[in-house]
């Protein structure tokens, strides 16, 4: 997961600096589909074919909120694996 992220913003940062900075990305992304989300539950009150929209970025939301935890876990290995290394 590491490597693929690192690819993808071409970072050369430490492990745990890309675990933090996609756990961030990934969660605000999440937040931002499901406000979005809320959006066209709003507006399908009014016009029916918004529900589908709304499907769409509620699922979407859950895959970013879980690619979020996915990072939390990973920093949380890294963070853990860094203070073994430290204490030895």
């Amino acid at each position: 997961m590491i490597h693929q992220q690192r690819r993808r913003w071409q970072s050369q940062e430490s492990d745990l600096a890309i675990a933090r900075r996609a756990e961030r990305a990934y969660s605000g992304l999440s937040k931002m589909f499901a406000i979005v989300a809320l959006i066209f539950v709003a507006l399908a009150r009014n016009h029916p074919p918004f529900v589908m929209g709304a499907v769409g970025f509620v699922v979407g939301s859950a895959i970013l909120f879980w690619q979020s935890k996915q990072f939390a876990e990973v920093q949380k290995i890294l963070a853990e694996s860094d203070q073994e290394t430290d204490s030895h």
